[in-house]
């Protein structure tokens, strides 16, 4: 295994562990929220989880000569994820399950369409503004996950 698919584990794999928790902690406190209590160092965790992250990715995209198309999807999860883990509002616009529902909607149609809405908009390949696209994706996605789901006080 190399250093760069190394890289591409650790990515795919911190982004899931932390959407999954999220995500779990969303449906299980819209239901009930005596089941689950926010612990304080669990979101610390997050928090320097999310971080390394984006530090591996930069490391990432400077090293990998191609970068797969699917991956390019983990800026914008990582995005709505970091809004809602750094973002704490007194009212919310949306209930929390339904706006986590929009945006795991748009990341369905983002990972299946991306490649055409990219060469629409902008009519060159994928791999040769991988910067941009990663840029866009991660502010799109901070930005809309603090509209729709963020955590209220």
């Amino acid at each position: 295994m190399t250093y760069v698919n190394a890289l591409e584990q650790f990515l795919t794999a911190s982004i899931c562990i932390v959407l999954l928790y999220n995500f779990l902690t969303t449906v299980l406190f819209c239901f009930q929220k005596e089941l689950l209590f926010e612990k304080k160092k669990i979101q610390i965790g997050q928090k320097i989880l999310l971080i390394l992250t984006l530090i591996a990715f930069g490391i990432y995209l400077f090293t990998a000569k191609t970068i797969p198309t699917d991956l390019f999807i983990l800026p914008w999860i990582w995005g709505f994820l970091a809004s809602h883990l750094f973002i704490v509002r007194k009212n919310r616009w949306l209930n929390e399950l339904l706006g986590l529902g929009m945006l795991l909607a748009i990341t369905i149609i983002l990972f299946f369409k991306q490649t055409e809405i990219i060469q629409t908009v902008f009519d060159v390949e994928m791999y040769r503004i991988k910067y941009e696209i990663v840029g866009a994706y991660v502010s799109l996605g901070f930005v809309l996950g603090a509209l729709f789901w963020t955590k209220s006080a």
